[in-house]
């Protein structure tokens, strides 16, 4: 009887400090995406002898969340990422001249399970996995005697569910506010069912505020 009384307690104790942890949190961060880009994103018709893929794979990247805390362990979040634009170009000298250049943007609405570790009273390691309902537009431009490759469009986007994982560390500056640094990837992003998969990654700083 005793133990029983002892285990309920425990029990008892364990559900009144989730209960005390569980809450509403916002976050705001920002920081740099990375778009990853290929020669065959550029294709151009044409006997080409002499090119160069000038590329630009970075970008400032953002994003807005709304989570909820159920315990010390467990929280479950969502928001809108924006993972920027990256660009490539096809810079062609010889036998004729001219450029195409695509241009790739990423954003989407995400949700996510966040399994937490604390490591000290204030001090946490983050691990997160869940979706990204993603928009992905690509645009092509070209100059000089360049033209596209046949069945190869102006402009192409697609929207669909992909998946994204992460990890991160969160320090509480009081009760109210933390802040929390992560590294995310966003799984096989495209704008078309033709495009080339990539994963696309974003490195960000934020802060964390407590309702």
């Amino acid at each position: 009887m005793k133990f029983q009384i002892k285990t309920f307690m425990a029990m008892a104790a364990v559900s009144v400090s989730s209960l005390a942890c569980a809450q509403w949190y916002g976050g705001a961060s920002l920081g740099t995406s990375h778009t990853p880009l290929y020669a065959a994103d550029v294709p151009v018709s044409g006997a080409i002898t002499a090119h160069t893929y000038p590329k630009n794979e970075n970008d400032t990247g953002y994003k807005l969340q709304l989570g909820y805390q159920f315990s010390p362990y467990f929280a479950l979040e969502g928001g809108y990422v924006n993972l920027g634009k990256a660009h490539i170009t096809n810079d062609i000298t010889a036998t004729f001249k001219g450029s195409l250049r695509g241009d790739v943007r990423s954003e989407g609405w995400n949700l996510m399970a966040v399994g937490i570790l604390p490591v000290t009273e204030d001090f946490s390691l983050l691990g997160k996995m869940g979706a990204l309902f993603s928009s992905v537009r690509s645009d092509y431009t070209t100059t000089g005697a360049v033209f596209l490759a046949p069945g190869v469009a102006s402009s192409y986007s697609k929207n669909e569910v992909n998946g994204a994982y992460g990890l991160g560390l969160q320090y509480n500056l009081n009760k109210s506010l933390a802040v929390r640094a992560e590294a995310e990837s966003f799984v096989d992003l495209r704008a078309s069912d033709k495009s080339k998969k990539r994963d696309v990654s974003l490195y960000s700083i934020g802060l964390i505020f407590k309702f």
